[in-house]
């Protein structure tokens, strides 16, 4: 069993999904980004997005509310991870690479509601996209989980926006697989550590914010309560 992160962020909530409401707003939001609007899989009758990977997936949330805004995933290494599973995707990796599966995970459906991507949190005088309080879950997750190392398949912009942020991405291999709507995607890694020494560098202020966790206080209790209180956990 993982443990499990809950904390708030201005006026959202960052957390582990849980239970069958929440994984149904998290398959209802992937196949409205990936089904229907990008168009990269098969819009199904239901409406909803599950796979395979599911089984070994961990799911992460941005809530306002009651309403899931943003979404991601980490395949974690008990199953192959896309990029080995994928023929697409497994031509991208340079002849001979091994990935690391030991502490590893892979981020998968990665996805704000359109109409949220331009909303931001507001955290020590500073405005950040939902897209990074998820981030920022997910690396507190990870030091909580010992995964230091994540994979991604992803559109080089949204490389290029994390680089940015102090993210240090890197590329695997020079090639790129072109997606239905004629996205180019790229295979990248990130190490933990190496963002833990780069990013107060390269952008302290983010690396501040990012590495400044509730979830490592006595307010974590307090903070899971009032999430109960929201209707987003069920008490135990």
């Amino acid at each position: 069993m993982y443990e499990t992160i809950c904390f708030k962020e201005d006026r959202y909530f960052v957390k582990n999904l849980s239970g069958s409401t929440e994984l149904f707003l998290a398959g209802r939001l992937r196949h409205q980004v990936f089904a229907e609007t990008l168009k990269w899989i098969p819009p199904k009758d239901n409406a909803l997005d599950f796979d395979e990977y599911d089984k070994y997936a961990v799911h992460f949330g941005v809530f306002n509310n009651s309403e899931l805004t943003s979404y991601m995933r980490l395949i974690m290494p008990e199953d192959e991870f896309m990029i080995e599973k994928i023929e697409a995707f497994k031509r991208l990796l340079p002849p001979g690479f091994s990935l690391i599966k030991d502490s590893a995970a892979e981020i998968s459906r990665f996805c704000t509601r359109t109409d949220c991507r331009n909303t931001r949190a507001k955290a020590n005088d500073r405005y950040f996209f939902q897209s990074l309080c998820l981030s920022k879950g997910v690396y507190h997750w990870c030091r909580l989980n010992n995964i230091r190392y994540l994979y991604a398949i992803t559109e080089y912009k949204i490389f290029r926006l994390f680089k940015n942020y102090g993210f240090p991405f890197k590329t695997i291999g020079t090639d790129f697989h072109i997606m239905p709507d004629g996205t180019r995607v790229v295979v990248m890694i990130l190490d933990w550590k190496e963002f833990e020494y780069l990013s107060q560098m390269q952008n302290r202020e983010a690396h501040e914010w990012i590495t400044e966790c509730p979830q490592y206080s006595p307010a974590r209790l307090q903070l899971q309560q009032r999430s109960v209180e929201a209707g987003l956990l069920h008490p135990a």
